[in-house]
Order: structure tokens, then C-alpha cells, then sequence
């Protein structure tokens, strides 16, 4: 696992910086995969726990405008301001 730069992070935590991406989640000797897709999203909350036992762990929390899980599309519909 690769985690982002500091600046990398510090850039998608701006209020003015959108994200677009996607997340895939396997499981070692599974065949299904959860695929995680997402278009237009604020990061709004970030933590870094590192943890002597059980290593690095980073918790994203977005919110997005649209986002796909599998091949189902969620849309928001944010207002319009």
C-alpha cells in the first residue's frame, strides 16, 4: 500500500479541490470485488491512525456529487446556488 504525500494531501483537503476516483476493494481469495467509483467529491473529514500492532490506517470520509458502487450510479443532486 502507498500512502499519499503530505502536500498530495493537503491539496485534496482544500475546500476548493474536488476529487475524482475510484476505490477497489478484493479479498484474498474471493472473486468478488467491490468497486467504489466517484466523480466530483469535497474530502471532508481525514485521519491518519498509526498503530504499532496493526501498521498504518487512513480514514477518508467524501462527499460526493455522483458515485458509482459496482455498476449502480447514485447521484445527489446537489442545489443549484
Amino acid at each position: 500500500m502507498q500512502l499519499p504525500s503530505y502536500d498530495q494531501t493537503d491539496t485534496s483537503l482544500s475546500v476548493n479541490f474536488s476529487l475524482e476516483g475510484e476505490i477497489v476493494f478484493r479479498r484474498e481469495g474471493a472473486n468478488a470485488v467491490l468497486k467504489v467509483k466517484f466523480k466530483n467529491a469535497y474530502c471532508i473529514g481525514f485521519d491518519r491512525i498509526i498503530d504499532a500492532v496493526g501498521g498504518i490506517r487512513t480514514v477518508l470520509t467524501i462527499s460526493p456529487e455522483q458515485v458509482w458502487l459496482n455498476d449502480i450510479e447514485f447521484y445527489n443532486r446537489w442545489p443549484l446556488n
